[in-house]
């Protein structure tokens, strides 16, 4: 909704094209008629990629269109316990062992590890030591401990 309203009866086709480039889904521009001085889209879908902000972009040949763009269109947000990947379009479950908050970022449970920010693997610790932090992007370990799963004691110390 743009809010430009026309008082000519026969003035063209209205075209909306997105912008970016959307990397999946429709790639041709949605057309509308003027219908009592308005233009009304239907059945406009967009596949949005998490984390880019689209707009459509209006234009009216032989016509000066005042506002252009749209309002900003971004994917609906994911729940708490979801997350999204980049170039992904829908949210994920959250994966055992994980924290979600709706965003990108998974952090660790309390007593899981890591190896990467890229890994969907979280692994349980010692259950009796309880060596990994919990709230962390990547494994880390309390003091003492080291290494895959903290499964290591640092120098000078033991469990």
């Amino acid at each position: 909704e743009v809010g430009n309203a026309l008082e000519e009866a026969d003035v063209g086709m209205l075209t909306a094209t997105v912008s970016p480039p959307l990397l999946q889904g429709r790639t041709v521009p949605w057309e509308a008629q003027c219908v009592a001085g308005q233009f009304v889209f239907r059945g406009i879908r967009i596949p949005a990629e998490y984390g880019v902000v689209y707009r459509l972009n209006f234009s009216l040949p032989g016509h000066e269109i005042p506002c252009r763009m749209s309002r900003p269109i971004v994917a609906k947000p994911c729940g708490q316990s979801e997350f999204w990947r980049p170039n992904g379009t829908a949210c994920i479950p959250c994966v055992p062992g994980a924290v979600c908050n709706g965003s990108s970022i998974l952090v660790t449970g309390s007593n899981f590890w890591r190896t990467s920010v890229t890994s969907l693997r979280f692994v349980e610790c010692d259950a009796d030591v309880r060596p990994c932090l919990a709230g962390a992007e990547t494994g880390a370990c309390t003091y003492g401990f080291e290494g895959p799963v903290c499964s290591r004691c640092i120098k000078g110390h033991a469990t």
